[in-house]
């Protein structure tokens, strides 16, 4: 009987010990889940920060207002303005050729 008890109690100590092991083995797991998800938090984050930062719009990428002094007199403000650029010091051959006819006398 005595030897039948010391069975038990050795049998006891090792499911003990293999217990505290499995506990241990546990609580590493358990610490390294925890560093995973503050990093996906973090990364996460990061990652909302980043679509808000493409969501907002650039100031570079919008157009210039026009200035109220160079708007046309009479125009509805949804119309757009089209700017037109003369550059008297070319005239078409017609012209070119009308004049030095002309004065050739």
């Amino acid at each position: 009987m005595v030897t039948q008890l010391r069975g038990e109690a050795q049998k006891l100590k090792d499911s003990n010990l293999n217990l505290q092991e499995k506990i241990k083995e546990l609580k590493a797991e358990k610490n390294e889940l925890r560093d995973e998800k503050q990093r996906l938090k973090a990364e996460k984050e990061k990652l909302e920060q980043q679509l808000k930062t493409m969501n907002t719009p650039q100031p570079g990428f919008l157009p210039p207002a026009i200035p109220a002094a160079f708007a046309a007199q009479n125009q509805d403000a949804g119309n757009k303005l089209v700017p037109i650029i003369s550059y008297p010091q070319v005239q078409p051959q017609c012209c070119h050729v009308a004049v030095h006819a002309t004065s050739s006398c």
